[in-house]
């Protein structure tokens, strides 16, 4: 098992490396590497070989003493490609695996002081992020924060997702009857913003549902991180299941106004190779572990 981690996260560094020199650039980040008619997003897929990589680290640390390196290990065996993502710039991605990191530290028995500590640090350490933000980033926490600041520049995008939200009602104006998303008014429609055109179609009633499946899915897949047969499989369910209701709720604050504009796919719903396959994967390993429970 440590061998075929290995042999599987390793390319995974050069590869989130190549994307900042060979990488094809679109709307100003450099994220894609072009292989043929094939385009990839190196930083979707090393979501699952991070969650593999901690949660394996973790259940081997099962029998020794709880320590710092419980905490500070984890991070250790993150940040490199953290970094190399956030360079790209893809800081949504980075924001997204953040709580996945702290989730199996959490489970995989960290002391409380220790993670009191280092929260406590990260806190202190927050204001001076700021500083390390480009222009474009910095422009949306300010929008966020005053979304009349540039209604027709970089708050564009949330305002005309609020009115397709709203436009919606009830029950909605059908599959192909809604007018903010066929012409064009809402942004990003089949990727970052497919929620508010998901709302126009199906109004409160659907986007209730849809919200009520994302609900099923993290229910089951705590349940099965709950009951699983070994240390190893609650780790690897807990991180899937925290990698899939994160980002959701992060897509879903960001196209409400309750977040911050920050680029983030909806899983198993917004259009995308790469983000598809990391959903479907993370999916299938909470089966996976399920299905282990009764071997």
């Amino acid at each position: 098992m440590t061998r075929l981690l290995w042999i599987i996260a390793r390319p995974y560094l050069p590869s989130l490396a190549t994307v900042l020199v060979l990488g094809r650039t679109a709307q100003g980040a450099r994220r894609w590497l072009s292989l043929g008619p094939l385009t990839l997003q190196p930083s979707e897929l090393f979501k699952l070989v991070l969650i593999a990589v901690l949660a394996h680290y973790l259940a081997n640390r099962e029998e020794h003493r709880p320590g710092w390196d419980r905490v500070l290990v984890p991070l250790g065996l993150a940040a490199p490609a953290l970094l190399l993502i956030v360079k790209q710039p893809d800081l949504g991605t980075a924001l997204v695996l953040l709580p996945v990191v702290i989730a199996l530290v959490f489970v995989g028995r960290a002391r409380w002081r220790d993670l009191a500590l280092l929260g406590g640090i990260g806190l202190a350490a927050a204001p001076t992020l700021w500083f390390f933000l480009r222009d474009y980033q910095r422009e949306r926490i300010l929008v966020y924060v005053d979304p009349s600041r540039d209604p027709l520049g970089s708050a564009w995008n949330v305002i005309q997702a609020k009115i397709t939200i709203g436009s919606g009602q009830l029950v909605g104006k059908g599959l192909f009857g809604g007018t903010q998303s066929r012409l064009a008014f809402l942004p990003e429609r089949h990727t970052d913003f497919i929620f508010a055109a998901f709302a126009e179609s199906w109004g409160f009633v659907g986007a209730i549902a849809l919200l009520g499946v994302y609900g099923l899915v993290a229910l089951r897949g705590l349940e099965v991180a709950a009951n699983a047969r070994d240390s190893l499989g609650s780790l690897l369910a807990t991180g899937a299941t925290v990698l899939l209701v994160t980002q959701a709720l992060v897509n879903l604050g960001m196209v409400t106004g309750l977040l911050p504009v920050v680029g983030i796919p909806l899983p198993l719903v917004s259009y995308g190779g790469s983000a598809l396959l990391t959903a479907l994967g993370a999916v299938a390993l909470i089966a996976n572990v399920r299905m282990r429970r009764f071997a």
